[in-house]
């Protein structure tokens, strides 16, 4: 039997700047830590880690973490959310991550998405896919902070590392703006805008379709793999498409 936890006062997504901690870290310390095997489903709440530090606001290993309507004030040098296998479902959830790491880390898990918020952090997702069930990200909304970072790792909207066991990842009806680079995986009906690169293949493949994306350099830039790229509008670029050597770019419309 799963473990409920819902807030008293409710939360309104449309309310976000007159929302109220309902739960406040200690120092240091996670909000909420998910034990292996375990199913715990959040609604109506908001998280608060003023002072995270090195720790996560939530941490899952191999759980499965369910929330819906429920918002995140975070600021730390970790992830809002640490997911390590598992689950994670997010379902109407903001997020406002004041930190160095992405917004939220998922390894190895399955993970889906739907009118999710994600704002402040130097990257919004980081995702390793497990070989389980497909993530899938819907309607989600990633906002950087159209600064360019001149030390630690690269300011990428949505990042999906490849694992040994890599399993399928699909991004749809997103809006994916202020990061250096958009996305590193395929996107389709989506904005990309505020940063110099939409999206960026370093290996593998890469489906860019039906997307408007204005950005400062280049539209699609392709390191290696192969990318294709069909019935996208490019705007602001320096170049729609940049392939190197060891990358193919198929385009269409």
């Amino acid at each position: 039997k799963p473990m409920t936890v819902i807030g008293d006062s409710g939360f309104d997504p449309r309310r976000w700047d007159a929302a109220t901690p309902t739960l406040q870290a200690p120092d240091g310390l996670p909000c909420l830590t998910v034990a292996p095997g375990v199913r715990v489903e959040v609604r109506d709440l908001v998280f608060a880690s003023p002072r995270g530090g090195d720790a996560a606001c939530v941490v899952g290993y191999n759980a499965e973490i369910v929330m819906s309507r429920v918002g995140f004030r975070h600021v730390g040098d970790e992830a809002a959310l640490y997911v390590d296998g598992g689950l994670l479902d997010l379902r109407d959830v903001l997020i406002d991550a004041r930190t160095v790491s992405a917004a939220i880390v998922a390894d190895g898990a399955a993970v889906t998405l739907y009118e999710t918020a994600v704002a402040g952090a130097q990257s919004g997702v980081d995702l390793t896919p497990g070989s389980g069930a497909p993530s899938t990200l819907t309607s989600v909304t990633l906002i950087g902070s159209e600064q360019p970072n001149n030390f630690g790792p690269r300011a990428i909207g949505l990042i999906v590392r490849a694992a040994r066991d890599y399993g399928q990842v699909a991004v749809s009806n997103a809006k994916i703006c202020g990061y250096v680079e958009g996305a590193s995986v395929s996107v389709s009906n989506s904005r990309i805008c505020k940063g110099d690169k939409g999206a960026v293949l370093y290996n593998g493949e890469l489906l860019f379709d039906q997307n408007r994306v204005r950005v400062n350099q280049v539209g699609v830039a392709a390191a290696s793999g192969r990318a294709v790229v069909t019935g996208n509008s490019f705007a602001g670029v320096r170049d729609a498409i940049y392939a190197e050597e060891r990358a193919t770019i198929q385009a269409r419309g």
